[in-house]
């Protein structure tokens, strides 16, 4: 998940440029797979459960000869986090890791681009005992967050 906090509504086109090494390795990691490369922008809250953002295409994208990436975007589907971890950055450990998460995706990916990949999300046509396992699963995320915050996702000083 790319977090930065900012303003970017489904439809959206934009550019940005990826230069820390965690974002260098989750651009690495996308696009070593096959199209359609789609990544997580987490715009509002950070990395912990309930945090929104918008699911995104990168329509092209250049690797820098220094390892940057220069990407271009869509903003396709809204979604909110459920739950998050953290990875280290391979040839990089005082680097800050990077942030992963299972999302709750407000369109397919599919529905939204026109694309034949298929994502997993969230029935909302829950009935009220997996409402409330759902419940009591975003409080334990939230608990994880914490944690994990603490352990694996220090803050630079």
């Amino acid at each position: 998940m790319f977090v930065m906090p900012c303003y970017c509504t489904v439809g959206e086109e934009m550019g940005l440029h990826f230069f820390e090494p965690r974002y260098r390795w989750m651009c690495r990691r996308i696009f070593e797979t096959q199209r359609p490369h789609v990544f997580a922008f987490v715009t509002h809250g950070g990395t912990c459960p309930g945090s929104t953002g918008v699911l995104c295409e990168v329509l092209r994208f250049r690797q820098n000869a220094d390892g940057t990436f220069d990407v271009n975007l869509v903003a396709r589907s809204s979604f909110s986090v459920l739950e998050v971890w953290c990875e280290e950055v391979p040839d990089a450990p005082r680097a800050p890791a990077l942030a992963v998460g299972l999302l709750d995706v407000n369109e397919p990916i599919e529905k939204a681009a026109g694309m034949s990949t298929v994502l997993v999300v969230q029935d909302r046509h829950m009935s009220a005992g997996h409402t409330s396992r759902m419940f009591h699963a975003r409080l334990a995320g939230i608990f994880r967050c914490f944690a994990a915050n603490l352990l694996c996702c220090p803050r630079r000083r």
